[in-house]
This record gives structure tokens, sequence and C-alpha cells, in this order.
């Protein structure tokens, strides 16, 4: 059962945030155009939080438009 000490706690935690390894980086597809790039990828983490340790693997999918000062995010999802 979670109480408000514990949902307190884990807020104070997640507000000095948390250390990310990733320990594997895979793009599993890319296509590029005169303006866009998307890119199908995935990669294990381990994600540190206090005294918890998480093993997780994420796959995700972005599209990339190159504008005249760099690149501009449109779209970008990851799921665990």
């Amino acid at each position: 059962m979670v109480n408000f000490e514990g949902v307190k706690e884990m807020s104070e935690l997640m507000q000095g945030g948390w250390e990310q390894e990733i320990t594997e980086f895979r793009v599993l597809s890319r296509a590029d155009s005169d303006y866009f790039t998307t890119a199908s990828f995935e990669y294990k983490a381990e994600l540190n939080l206090g005294n918890t340790t998480v093993n997780t693997s994420v796959t995700g999918h972005t599209v990339l438009m190159k504008t005249e000062s760099g690149w501009l995010t449109v779209f970008d999802a990851q799921s665990m």
C-alpha cells in the first residue's frame, strides 16, 4: 500500500534525478531524404534511482527534420 510518506520520498528521489547507463544501442532501420531522417532503434539501459536499480529494454522511433540551423525533432516515441 502506498502512503503519503512513500510518495513524498519517491518524489524527492526523482527530483534529485536518476542515473542512466546505456549498455547496448542498435539502429533497426533508417531512411533519409533531402529534409527528413527517420530511424527505429532499441537499447538496453540500467537505471539507478536511490537504492533501486532497474534493467530495461527500450524501443523507439524518431523523425528529424533538417533546418538551416540544425535538426528539429518532429516526432519521438519510446516504450519500455
